[in-house]
């Protein structure tokens, strides 16, 4: 029973508080300034408030005596130690750029909350100002920490370990501390969408109130208001709503809503007439494959609409990522790529381009309304192995409706005749002879006989202006359906959000130092996956899968689009990998899974273990083996209450983990800047 009433009472909160306390404060004065992600140009927005009253700084605003000051700051404190670059610092007449994304197209609702207390630090230097506003993301991440507590509370029963568990997890995970002590508005998205999801749970959970409700309406209005990585808080508010005002025998229909909504939704938004293996990246209308009686090579050709807006900007409208192993094999060899092109009308285009790192490879053509053969030689250099061709008709955006086909697009390797036509074998263009030699096309559907889905314009354009770098919804569908093609990025994706949830520090250059020190950190992770699964299956009777549902979708709808969130860069000579602080609003989920799964583990070791032994102590008349998940009597005679004993086991060795992992952060935070 006094194990029972500690986990009963609010000692877990305030030990938790204390905990995030204190190790938010070692990591708001350990990391030296402006060593976080973007952090100068976080501060510039917050200046600006504060020094221009009445309104709101714009994008392309700034001050160049604030500039030249945070510059100042961030030589002094030894940010640019060992770089190349070095800001010229020579002339108080030349303006200083502070280098890095602007952030003044964010939204403003941090850097508000930022900006009141720190005009109490104002006569203080730039780098006092730096630190007032780490301790308001302090503040806001010991909030982060209650929230945790407060769902634990209405998830779990009286006396459960979670209680315990979850909000202590937010206060040790090293990456997560580190990104929440920063001066960086992701502090305030966790922040808010945290208390979203405490209050949608109450709401599941316990029905209508108005005070619940407008504490949900209100956390969700404010997600508009402070980052894009919160915005899933407006479809999860309608999901809560369903779900709160259909309840008891109403419930079904609350279920059947959501299901027959993301089918339909589904139905209506997705369409099976692009381009099979071409990523899109124009906003063009029409399929990116089209029947036409001009084909050389089947009855279908690709069609890309000189005009149409492409984003992200930095792509071709249409391309292809070849597989990283075709790169490697290509590497200091020669190649053509060619195809027949022809336009809507006579019009002057570029050929397809063959990217490699910051290298391409193309011709400038004039076209007609008959298809023609086109064709550029290429030497690959011996370093890069990221290849990839895309279709980009026009060097400069144009208003220009023509519509440009392409057809028998293909890439051999070998130095091929220009001006000869290759003769295909197959209506695939898969292979054929090319000036007296056989080839093997290297592209995949060159002349789009397959047809592969789309996302329809109508959602493809919203989508690319709510997703972070305009990416296309289409462009993402792509590349989960290409794995040949862009299994490499989401490989190395998940190994960046692994490592960068455990620890990579600063603005992700500080590492875990060690031979293959990421190994336990995803071991433990899937520990855990595995455990959260058998302990959903396990009590799949009991569950209220209402709110099941809703973590399940703050899960996906958080980790998702941050996965994918370098999808454009796949056709890009700079690959971007996303790193974990950008799922940080669903840490409340996360941590849900690594302390649930792990003490579900553990009660299934237990099992075992009790299973064991009552097949040595016991005789089989005696007494069957224990089921499954009951630990009382472990040998006959002895009568113990195991579940406290495996509680507290389980959770100290939990804790112990997270701590020791902590800990050693630190030590490498500090070593690695020099403090001890």
């Amino acid at each position: 029973m006094r194990f029972n009433r500690l986990f009963n009472s609010n000692a877990s909160l305030v030990f938790a508080l204390l905990l995030g306390l204190v190790n938010g404060l070692v990591f708001v004065f350990l990391v030296p300034p402006w060593q976080h992600y973007d952090e100068p140009n976080h501060f510039a927005y917050t200046w600006l408030i504060d020094h221009h009253p009445g309104s709101l700084p714009q994008p392309g605003d700034s001050d160049p005596a604030m500039s030249r000051a945070v510059v100042e700051s961030m030589v002094a404190n030894g940010f640019y130690k060992g770089m190349l670059n070095q800001p010229d610092m020579s002339s108080t007449d030349k303006p200083v750029q502070i280098e890095g994304y602007s952030q003044l197209d964010e939204p403003p609702f941090y850097y508000m909350i930022v900006s009141l207390p720190r005009r109490l630090f104002n006569p203080l230097d730039f780098t006092a100002q730096l630190y007032a506003g780490r301790l308001v993301s302090l503040f806001l991440y010991l909030l982060t920490i209650l929230a945790a507590w407060g769902t634990a509370r209405e998830l779990t029963s009286s006396g459960n370990i979670l209680r315990w568990l979850l909000p202590v997890t937010l206060a040790l995970l090293p990456g997560f501390t580190d990104a929440m002590t920063a001066l960086n508005n992701d502090v305030a998205a966790v922040a808010i969408f945290s208390w979203f999801v405490w209050g949608s749970i109450r709401l599941l959970k316990r029905g209508f109130s108005w005070v619940d409700l407008g504490w949900v309406v209100l956390s969700a209005a404010l997600c508009i208001f402070t980052k894009n990585t919160a915005l899933i808080a407006l479809p999860l508010l309608f999901v809560v709503m369903l779900f709160t005002f259909l309840r008891n025998r109403w419930r079904w229909g609350a279920w059947a809503l959501l299901a027959g909504g993301l089918l339909a939704g589904l139905f209506l938004s997705i369409s099976w007439d692009d381009a099979a293996f071409w990523f899109r990246s124009t906003s063009q209308v029409e399929p990116t494959r089209s029947a036409n009686p001009q084909a050389v090579l089947g009855r279908h050709v690709i069609q890309v609409n000189a005009g149409a807006e492409v984003t992200p900007p930095w792509l071709g409208p249409l391309f292809q990522p070849l597989p990283p192993q075709t790169g490697r094999d290509l590497l200091g060899k020669s190649v053509t790529l060619g195809a027949w092109i022809w336009a809507s009308e006579p019009i002057q285009v570029r050929t397809p381009v063959l990217n490699q790192a910051e290298h391409t490879f193309s011709q400038t053509v004039m076209v007609g309304t008959q298809p023609a053969f086109y064709a550029v030689q290429a030497i690959l250099d011996g370093k890069h192995s990221h290849l990839w061709v895309s279709l980009d008709p026009l060097d400069e955006p144009s208003n220009t409706d023509v519509m440009v086909y392409y057809d028998g697009v293909v890439l051999a390797e070998g130095l091929r005749p220009p001006a000869q036509a290759p003769n295909f074998s197959d209506s695939g263009g898969k292979q054929g002879d090319w000036g007296g030699r056989p080839f093997v096309n290297l592209l995949r559907n060159s002349s789009a006989q397959d047809a592969a889905p789309r996302i329809r314009s109508w959602v493809d354009d919203r989508g690319a202006q709510l997703l972070p770098d305009q990416n296309r919804p289409s462009l993402i569908l792509a590349s989960l359906l290409d794995w040949q093609g862009a299994g490499w990025y989401y490989k190395g994706s998940v190994y960046s959000l692994m490592h960068t949830f455990w620890g990579k520090f600063g603005w992700g250059h500080v590492p875990l130092p060690g031979h293959k020190p990421y190994r336990l950190p995803v071991v433990f992770t899937l520990f855990a996956m595995v455990g959260t699964i058998w302990g959903l299956w396990r009590r799949r009777r009991r569950l209220p899968w209402e709110q099941v549902a809703f973590l399940g979708l703050v899960l996906t709808g958080v980790w998702i689009p941050t996965l994918v969130r370098g999808v454009g860069y796949i056709g890009f000579w700079h690959v971007y990998l996303p790193v974990a602080r950008y799922a940080g609003p669903s840490i409340i989920p996360t941590a849900l899974v690594l302390s649930l799964g792990w003490m579900e583990m553990v009660y299934l070791f237990e099992a075992v273990w009790c299973r064991l032994l009552s097949a040595v102590f016991y005789r089989r008349e005696d007494r069957p083996a224990p089921p499954i998940g009951n630990s009382s009597e472990v040998k006959k005679g002895l009568r113990v209450s195991n579940d406290v004993v495996w509680n507290w086991a389980g959770g100290i060795i939990y804790i112990l983990f997270l701590s020791g992992l902590d800990i050693y952060a630190i030590l490498i935070i500090a070593r690695f800047y020099g403090k001890v």
